[in-house]
């Protein structure tokens, strides 16, 4: 089981980047479960869930991954998750166009994979970037 003092920590990571990353709209919910406790987490670190309606963010944590994680590569994984934030809407949308087309299922699935690895190569991206300036604290202002 995880620590208290893992999770404490893992609060107080998802909370500094909220701030940084200017999500203070959305209230961020985070949860450690098994993948016996929820199927979704089978073969991944985590499950990221928005509801932009209700402007809440859902972050569904593997207990079992999460326990073996340090510090650095815990907060990197934070940022990165709650960079999907960013994301959905367009993801979403290309999902919805996809479906629409005419294109065999076998096609649809790889252009909606095809999307998904473009995705995680900007994130990664962005995280290389904003751990840069968050080590240098440097304080991104809004306009």
């Amino acid at each position: 089981m995880l620590r208290a003092k893992k999770r404490k920590a893992t609060k107080k990571v998802i909370k500094h980047y909220q701030r940084m990353l200017k999500l203070d709209e959305y209230r961020i919910t985070s949860r450690f479960k098994t993948v016996g406790e929820d199927e979704d987490l089978k073969d991944q670190y985590a499950v990221v869930e928005i509801d932009n309606k209700n402007k809440t963010i859902y972050v569904k944590l593997n207990s079992i991954e999460w326990a073996r994680m340090k510090g650095r590569e815990m907060k990197r994984f934070i940022l990165h998750e709650l960079l999907h934030s960013f994301f959905w809407e367009l993801s979403n949308l290309f999902d919805e166009v996809v479906i629409k087309t005419r294109f065999s299922l076998r096609k649809q699935g790889g252009y909606i994979r095809k999307f998904e690895e473009i995705e995680h190569r900007k994130i990664n991206h962005l995280v290389r970037i904003l751990s840069k300036l968050d080590k240098y604290k440097v304080v991104l202002k809004s306009r």
